[in-house]
């Protein structure tokens, strides 16, 4: 018997001849069109927040709206057949991932942000004992105080050098810390502070945190700054 011929993609299209390198090119400003659609409606940081999943997490989530470019691309070059079921089978599949990956997609930025506010909270703390303990003043009237001092000049009671600048100015990773020193005691000193940090907005994190000379911090899940009657957070 007669081996049956073995059936394989074309590398041309069924309908034009064109090659598959000729028809990527053509497409591409169809590309173009779901990438600058897309880009924007999954950039769910903004400007606000870091991004910690990268550009991966960005290709991955906008997929369902570049998708259709591939299923065109394959449609024009293959038979319909092949061009048809394969990329539609494909997509639907992808579709059913997308749904079930997506949601934590988005959560893990999330608890990210909220670690890291809870990690910043613990080095302003550590930051100002380090403070009260090397200059006579108590704990730091500002924030920027216990930030880098300008170039290479030596540390001051104005910029101890204790935290990095960006935390010094009261913004990092999606968070955003209130300081506000307590009052001075007869001598001067400042013996008490808090620190509140709050989320930028729904996409960075959705527990704001409070903290103060005691160290311990406490956290809301509710819209609002957290106090000291907030519970302790848990570890």
């Amino acid at each position: 018997m007669a081996t049956p011929p073995q059936t394989r993609l074309p590398a041309k299209s069924a309908s034009t001849g064109w090659p598959w390198v000729v028809w990527m090119a053509a497409l591409s400003p169809l590309l173009l069109v779901f990438i600058l659609i897309s880009w924007p409606l999954v950039s769910y940081h903004g400007h606000q927040c870091t991004d910690p999943g990268g550009p991966g997490v960005h290709l991955i989530v906008s997929s369902p709206l570049w998708m259709p470019y591939l299923y065109i691309l394959c449609r024009l070059h293959w038979k319909w057949t092949s061009g048809f079921i394969l990329p539609l089978v494909a997509y639907l599949v992808f579709l059913v991932v997308w749904a079930e990956a997506i949601p934590g997609l988005l959560r893990s930025p999330i608890a990210a942000h909220q670690a890291s506010a809870v990690g910043s909270l613990r080095t302003i703390n550590t930051a100002e004992f380090t403070y009260s303990s090397t200059y006579p003043r108590g704990f730091s009237p500002t924030l920027p105080a216990l930030g880098p001092p300008p170039g290479n000049a030596e540390t001051t009671a104005s910029a101890a050098g204790l935290l990095d600048d960006v935390l010094a100015g009261g913004r990092k990773n999606g968070y955003t810390f209130a300081y506000l020193p307590g009052p001075k005691d007869s001598a001067g000193r400042i013996t008490s502070y808090t620190v509140v940090a709050r989320p930028l907005d729904g996409s960075c994190g959705t527990n704001s945190y409070f903290t103060d000379k005691s160290g311990v911090i406490r956290m809301t899940e509710e819209n609002r700054p957290a106090t000291a009657k907030d519970p302790p957070l848990s570890y």
